[in-house]
């Protein structure tokens, strides 16, 4: 029924649990917003096998545990948003392969430790929200001599 759907907005409509892995029933999915619900657990490493996705917004769920390195993936991805969410542990350095990444938002996420320095791959972020993490070390060079296209930080 859904199998030619591009866009899928799950947006604060109270929805609970888990995200279902019938998520890669829509091998067409570019743009997937699943924001202001109550899903939990870990956020699933098969969104990882989404290779269409452009832009993956699951901000202000109660998603836990670590960031999937399997994001690394997708590499249509331009917006990350993983803002107001409960993960912990760091950013995994495969995020570094998104080289196409204008947007990335992980404020008050969880998140803390070193940004890792794949990050200096990603020369096409324009904005980045990273406020109420618990980032540690000095901060990457690269911040100014690689993400020369940043509006927003």
């Amino acid at each position: 029924m859904f199998l030619n759907t591009f866009i899928r907005r799950v947006y604060d409509l109270d929805k609970r649990g888990e995200l279902p892995e019938e998520l890669l029933d829509l091998p067409y999915l570019t743009f997937l917003k699943i924001d202001r619900n109550f899903f939990s657990g870990p956020l699933p490493a098969f969104i990882g096998n989404m290779s269409r996705l452009g832009s993956l917004s699951a901000a202000h769920n109660v998603f836990s545990g670590s960031i999937p390195q399997e994001l690394g993936n997708l590499k249509e991805l331009y917006l990350l948003s993983l803002s107001n969410n409960n993960f912990s542990g760091t950013l995994p350095p495969e995020l570094g392969s998104l080289v196409k990444l204008q947007q990335l938002y992980i404020n008050s996420c969880g998140l803390g430790g070193e940004i890792p320095s794949t990050f200096a791959n990603l020369e096409n972020l324009e904005i980045v929200w990273a406020s109420d993490a618990a980032f540690t070390g000095k901060i990457p060079d690269f911040i100014g001599n690689n993400w020369t296209k940043l509006t927003s930080l």
